[in-house]
């Protein structure tokens, strides 16, 4: 999945965000992967927001805090995902998924930016809404893993080489 050329940056952000995770012992509130674009440290939605909502639960703060003290760290872009699983939205504010999962990745962005003074112009604010599961959404185990909001640090390689090539 990665080439060559990307495997070396890639690796090393790996590196360094495993090492803060463990360093502060957030493990247990946070996971960290990697794949052609970057580095993602994932994050699930039972710890950041109540069921259908995105307002940004008081416990989740100190964690995106130490969050922010990571990504201090790094002058790449950083691209923050919302991901719901796939049982529609029936009522309230919402009137999809994709909505919600926005509005997450919007509400991520701007506590990053604003109370924490993390650069806006290094971020965007991205809602996949269901349309990028990593589980089966036919169990309820599968569908909290679909609920989650990724934060991913963009290899720079991977944004140079495909500058020609990217869509705006």
């Amino acid at each position: 999945m990665e080439n060559a050329g990307l495997k070396g940056e890639t690796e090393k952000n790996y590196k360094q965000v495993a090492d803060f995770i463990k360093k502060h012992k957030l493990e247990d509130k946070v996971s960290i992967k990697e794949d052609s674009r970057g580095v993602i440290i994932e994050m699930q939605e039972k710890i950041l927001f109540d069921s259908g909502k995105s307002e940004l639960k008081k416990s989740s703060l100190e964690v995106i805090n130490k969050i922010c003290e990571l990504l201090k760290q790094f002058p790449n872009e950083i691209i923050v995902e919302g991901h719901t699983d796939n049982i529609p939205i029936n009522k309230g504010y919402f009137r999809s998924n994709w909505e919600l999962s926005a509005d997450r990745a919007v509400k991520v962005v701007r506590y990053m930016s604003e109370v924490n003074g993390l650069n806006p112009k290094q971020f965007k604010a991205v809602g996949c809404g269901e349309f990028s599961p990593i589980a089966d959404n036919n169990s309820p185990e599968g569908r909290q893993k679909n609920r989650r909001v990724n934060i991913l640090i963009v290899s720079t390689e991977k944004e140079n080489k495909d500058n020609g090539s990217k869509k705006e």
